[in-house]
């Protein structure tokens, strides 16, 4: 059920990361996954808090993975943001959080994005560090103008010494992104189509193979009518920044008959792969995946 809350390397950064002021998105919000590597530990946590406020000024809701304290470890959260975590969540004395970061207060040609105060997470017995949603009620920007709820969700998977154990998690975060599309919110009932609903983060675990094939921990997709992007595009990197796995991708709930999500725009965050190698030293060892979000 949903639940109700309980009481110098910086200017490369810029660089890499391509500011350029507002963007005039035709979406209806711009949403960023991103695994930080142990983001709260080590030498470069402030490369990590420039990169995170860098996207911030062209995006507005961060999904964050690995991150390692339940306080926002930068020195403040960008202007205009708000931030919660949950966790911490592991089996083992390693345990994680996951971080959001969303656009609470509207500006320029944003939306205005609220923690609509329910949240909900997958069981841990399932799961090693199970995925966590947040339910958002989004104002569009003043253009379009209007107002919906979309739960978003954030899912670092198990790694381990097969692929067996992120399969068997990718497949039960079907059973639990099936739970965020049905269930009443309070006394509201999902409209027809679900409630829109997406599931991003580290998968471990490509969508479909190099041939299309979709991987069998995500044959769930298609009976829900939803999808998964990007669906096999090296987001993973090696020591040396060369791409390495297909392990990041959204999930979401397509429109069909109904409300749901249309995802386009999916860039890699930072875009050019000459910048890479540097992103791989100061930053993560994962990319980032941004895309634009429309909800119907």
């Amino acid at each position: 059920m949903p639940q109700r809350p309980r009481l110098l390397i910086s200017v490369v950064l810029v660089a890499l990361l391509g500011l350029g002021g507002w963007p005039a998105w035709s979406a209806d919000f711009v949403l960023l996954s991103q695994n930080l590597l142990r983001f709260g530990q080590g030498s470069k946590t402030a490369q990590k808090c420039q990169a995170l406020a860098t996207k911030a000024a062209d995006v507005d809701i961060i999904v964050i993975q690995e991150l390692m304290t339940s306080a926002y470890p930068c020195a403040s959260v960008p202007a205009d943001f708000t931030f919660k975590s949950f966790g911490p969540y592991g089996t083992t004395s390693y345990k994680e959080y996951y971080g959001f970061l969303w656009r609470s207060t509207q500006s320029g040609a944003h939306p205005k994005i609220e923690y609509a105060n329910y949240y909900n997470f997958a069981s841990q017995s399932d799961f090693m560090r199970p995925p966590t949603a947040m339910l958002f009620k989004v104002t569009r920007q003043p253009s379009t103008g209007g107002t919906f709820l979309i739960w978003v969700g954030n899912m670092h998977s198990v790694f381990g010494k097969t692929i067996t154990g992120r399969r068997d998690e990718a497949t039960k975060a079907g059973a639990f992104f099936q739970i965020l599309r049905t269930t009443a919110v309070g006394s509201d009932q999902p409209p027809t189509g679900g409630w829109p609903t997406l599931i991003a983060g580290d998968w471990n675990l490509p969508v479909t193979n190099s041939a299309g094939v979709v991987d069998s921990g995500f044959s769930w997709l298609a009976g829900q009518n939803a999808a998964g992007l990007p669906t096999n595009i090296a987001t993973s990197l090696t020591r040396a920044g060369g791409a390495s796995s297909p392990y990041d991708h959204i999930l979401y709930n397509t429109v069909n008959g109904g409300h749901g999500v249309t995802i386009s725009n999916v860039q890699l965050v930072p875009l050019n792969q000459t910048d890479w190698p540097t992103w791989r030293q100061t930053v993560s060892d994962h990319l980032g995946v941004q895309a634009e979000v429309t909800v119907q």
